[in-house]
């Protein structure tokens, strides 16, 4: 049972080193409150770049918020003498507890493959250790589970411009959210190049 008042803690990614600023992101809230009468909620990530972004610029935003990561086991029953008894798991000791990716445009018209596996974009991308069974069913069956739970969210909605310059999205949050820190980065993609990451 969850604790009278639990907190799940927004951390925006700092800004790379020698960055130049053609990126600023900010967070509408840094702190939600999860009590045992929390339906979910949505976190606002808003900012602007120097440069227009957005169809037809060459420049695009990405947003990629990550929970806490949590150990998980997935395991598949099998049928002995008419019974379903436990077979063969694999267990997942760093899980991220959420995952939400929204751009000006999906990631894959954005970046090259190799891009987007050295930044974690997508579903694909999130790095995954297992002990156990090392089959790509058990994989699969993770990220089934954790789709249809609402906790790993590929453009939940697309990033808004206005104004060419200003950027905003809104990334909900489960019921379920487990509390923590989460993070939040804000890439700035140009000609298919990360250009500026907050």
């Amino acid at each position: 049972m969850r604790a009278a008042l639990v907190l799940l803690v927004l951390l925006l990614a700092p800004a790379a080193a020698g960055a130049d600023r053609a990126l600023i992101s900010r967070l509408s809230e840094e702190r939600v409150g999860i009590t045992t009468a929390f339906t979910g909620a949505a976190i606002l990530v808003f900012g602007a770049t120097q440069d227009p972004v957005g169809a037809g610029t060459g420049r695009d935003v990405l947003i990629r918020v990550e929970g806490p990561p949590q150990p998980m086991t997935v395991r598949r029953r099998v049928q002995v003498l008419g019974l379903w008894v436990p077979g063969p798991s694999a267990t997942f000791p760093a899980v991220p507890s959420f995952y939400a990716l929204a751009g000006t445009r999906p990631h894959w018209e954005v970046l090259g493959e190799a891009e987007r596996a050295a930044a974690r974009l997508g579903l694909i991308n999130i790095p995954l250790r297992s002990t156990g069974e090392q089959a790509p069913v058990f994989r699969a069956a993770l990220l089934t589970l954790k789709r249809e739970a609402g906790l790993w969210i590929e453009q939940p909605e697309q990033v808004a411009v206005e104004g060419g310059r200003l950027f905003s999205a809104r990334i909900p949050l489960p019921s379920t959210v487990a509390p923590g820190e989460y993070r939040v980065s804000v890439l700035l993609v140009e000609a298919g190049q990360v250009a500026a990451w907050e």
